[in-house]
């Protein structure tokens, strides 16, 4: 999946909140390509072109639910990087791993959860929060790549 974590997100380029529902996106994403669609411009601006393709490319990732929350923690994660202090950095193989969900965990201090999922290491997340408090870890991870 292909992310854009420039100074727009998706949510950006389409003009809608995070929390707007997929019927809300898709609105928006017909509304814009029809204004941008290169049709109804002068045959010289290749700037709509490149808008085109980009709304196209956040309409892909946001109408699909499951691309559109691994697209979420993405931007979560990105956030927290920003402005979290990591508490502490944890190498993954010292996490428990569950098959079912396809997730690695790790007991906090206060009781919590520290949980990262295979699908978010795949996106490049590295941090994971703690279910209960505000701790924030830096898991270690290689991500190796299928041949």
């Amino acid at each position: 999946m292909a992310m854009n974590l420039s100074n727009e997100s998706f949510y950006d380029i389409l003009g809608v909140s995070q929390k707007a529902s997929t019927s809300e996106i898709k609105q928006s994403f017909q509304k814009l390509v029809l204004q941008h669609h290169p049709d109804k411009q002068a045959p010289s601006l290749s700037a709509d072109e490149e808008h085109i393709h980009q709304l196209l490319k956040a309409w892909k990732v946001l109408r699909d639910p499951e691309s559109r929350r691994a697209y979420d923690q993405v931007i979560k994660s990105q956030q927290l990087k920003q402005g979290a202090v990591i508490n502490e950095d944890v190498d993954l193989d010292d996490m428990d791993y569950d098959e079912e969900t396809g997730s690695f965990s790790l007991p906090c201090r206060c009781s919590g959860v520290y949980t990262i999922c295979e699908t978010d290491m795949e996106l490049g997340v590295n941090t994971a929060s703690c279910d209960n408090c505000s701790l924030i870890i830096r898991v270690l991870y290689d991500v190796v790549e299928d041949d």
